[in-house]
């Protein structure tokens, strides 16, 4: 894909920023020739023991604010609790030279620690409702908290099977609380800033959301490659129309969740009369009064009449074009 973008719109220097899905060292290796470039999460679960010991040592941590350095066993986290902390050094890994940078939040380490008791809690409901048995342990599956003893005290092989907590696992997962870690092969440029471009990727997740969940874009339900092409296509164009919508409404002060506004948008219909003209049969509120606004024109009269919503169109296709 990368090669595509390079011959298509012949690119010169270029920064891939990316999840740990895609920051296998083929890829980190493929962006450090000429001027190509990654930043890419981190897994530290997957780091050298030596690296890992650094990166969870709770000395050598600064902010942005100062250059002062902190430890984190000596700080009040309810004081701190919005401060994110962060450290960094070069490592090799895999023959590769790169610069990896660690955060810390005492929120996010909360948050971690709050979504863990949620599953430790499933966990134990598998055990004591006897459904412990499926095999199935994903990232986030909650059955990774499970061990299964099937020996008994001597060591012979038990004609039943127990299920338990996995302390281990538990206390091996809580040592990561709170810690997030970035790699990169720039030289330059702030610790803050390759932290400031690596968070940006949450507006392209959140438009993979509202493609997958707003507008059903998968899964799909087509065979041929045109028919499949033009389904992503209106998916796609949907998602422009929605984000400009909430650009314009947001200029006006206003702010409206994503769900808001489409499903207003969807219920904004109208009835047509004997005479051709038009009306509405939504309900006005806020969001419609915002739209309106944005927009340079009304659609919320008791009647609309036929050459006023021939307007209407005609400018919108203007305006489009």
């Amino acid at each position: 894909l990368e090669q595509k973008l390079f011959d298509k719109f012949k690119l010169s220097k270029v920064v891939i920023c990316t999840d740990g899905g895609l920051s296998s060292s083929e890829n980190r290796k493929y962006n450090t020739v000429g001027e190509r470039a990654f930043i890419t999460v981190q897994s530290l679960k997957k780091l050298k023991k030596h690296i890992q010991d650094w990166a969870l040592d709770p000395k050598g941590w600064t902010i942005a604010a100062d250059s002062k350095e902190y430890s984190l066993d000596e700080l009040n986290p309810m004081e701190y609790a919005d401060t994110q902390f962060f450290k960094e050094r070069w490592i090799c890994e895999n023959g590769l030279e790169q610069r990896i940078i660690v955060t810390f939040s005492f929120k996010y380490m909360q948050y971690l620690r709050h979504k863990r008791e949620g599953q430790i809690a499933r966990a134990e409901s598998l055990i004591s409702g006897g459904r412990s048995r499926v095999e199935s342990k994903a990232a986030n599956d909650p059955k990774r908290y499970l061990s299964k003893l099937s020996y008994t005290a001597s060591g012979e092989l038990a004609e039943a099977t127990s299920y338990a907590l996995n302390e281990d696992m538990i206390a091996q997962e809580e040592r990561f609380d709170g810690f997030y870690a970035i790699c990169t092969n720039l030289e330059g440029g702030s610790a803050v800033d390759i932290i400031r471009a690596n968070s940006g990727r949450w507006v392209i997740e959140d438009a993979f959301r509202i493609m997958k969940t707003e507008f059903s874009s998968r899964p799909v339900f087509l065979q041929r490659n045109e028919r499949i092409i033009a389904h992503f296509l209106t998916c796609f164009l949907a998602l422009l129309l929605y984000k400009h919508l909430k650009n314009q409404v947001n200029t006006l002060g206003y702010h409206f969740s994503v769900e808001e506004i489409i499903s207003t948008l969807s219920t904004m219909s109208f009835c047509k009369t004997s005479t051709d003209d038009y009306i509405p049969t939504y309900k006005r509120c806020d969001l419609t009064n915002m739209l309106h606004a944005s927009s340079g024109f009304r659609t919320d009269y008791e009647i609309i009449k036929k050459r006023d919503m021939r307007k209407i169109i005609s400018n919108t296709k203007l305006r489009a074009h």
